[in-house]
């Protein structure tokens, strides 16, 4: 688990922005996708949260290596977002999981959309003197993440 959550989450961004980097132009933006669970630990989830933190790793340091060609390098770390993924946890998850999940989210579970919106903001020019930031996206460090069913 712990390789494919690497490749998954991890190498194939570090990829992607090889591949990219010869095409952008200055000024230019890319956006990681990250997790929560990247800046905070959640019990079974050792290594994805270990990739996701790699990840903003990579982010930060990119940032700093691309800021003199004026590409900005940023990642949203989203809460639980209902997805189809996510639509397939639920279904195993007892009330009280389903309680404490949505206790740990004050503003409700997110929708792709609402990632797509941060997304948008941070490659438009309102966001031009951002670089290197960790967006968290529907969840703050005040509320406890929960536990999940084994």
């Amino acid at each position: 688990e712990i390789a494919w959550q690497l490749d998954v989450n991890l190498r194939s961004a570090i990829e992607v922005t090889r591949q990219a980097l010869p095409l952008l132009k200055s000024p230019s933006s890319i956006t990681h996708v990250g997790s929560i669970l990247g800046m905070a630990g959640c019990e079974g989830f050792t290594a994805y949260s270990a990739s996701k933190a790699g990840l903003t790793g990579f982010v930060q340091s990119l940032a700093v290596e691309l800021a003199p060609r004026k590409i900005r390098v940023n990642l949203v770390a989203p809460a639980l977002v209902f997805s189809p993924m996510t639509r397939q946890h639920v279904q195993h998850w007892s009330l009280e999981t389903e309680q404490r999940i949505l206790e740990s989210h004050p503003l409700g579970i997110g929708m792709p959309h609402d990632v797509a919106a941060a997304i948008a903001f941070l490659a438009s020019g309102e966001a031009r003197w951002i670089t290197g930031a960790v967006l968290p996206l529907g969840w703050c460090p005040q509320y406890p993440l929960p536990t999940f069913d084994a």
